[in-house]
């Protein structure tokens, strides 16, 4: 069975700027994430992100090549992403 999460206030996720020394950040099925939040692409020393199961999540941003130390990010079970931007290919620490 498959468990959604959902956020009410998306003011959370702003807050989320504040983590500067994060390194693993999992919103693993958060339903209302549509897009990545530009806080998210603030967290510099990010190296594991896990999007896995955020079903109406339909685009990555560009400037995620600002996550320069990115090593992991799942995607799995994120129907709605129609396209990878080419930012990711910018990532020299993530595996495939």
């Amino acid at each position: 069975m498959a468990h959604h999460i959902e956020v009410e206030d998306p003011k959370f996720f702003e807050k989320l700027r504040s983590l500067k020394y994060v390194k693993f950040l999992s919103l693993q099925g958060v339903s209302n994430i549509i897009a990545l939040y530009n806080s998210i692409l603030e967290l510099t020393n990010l190296e594991v992100l896990d999007l896995r199961a955020c079903v109406n999540l339909e685009s990555i941003p560009e400037k995620i090549e600002k996550l320069k130390k990115l090593k992991q990010l799942d995607m799995s079970e994120c129907y709605l992403l129609a396209k990878m931007p080419k930012g990711l290919s910018l990532l020299k620490y993530l595996k495939c």
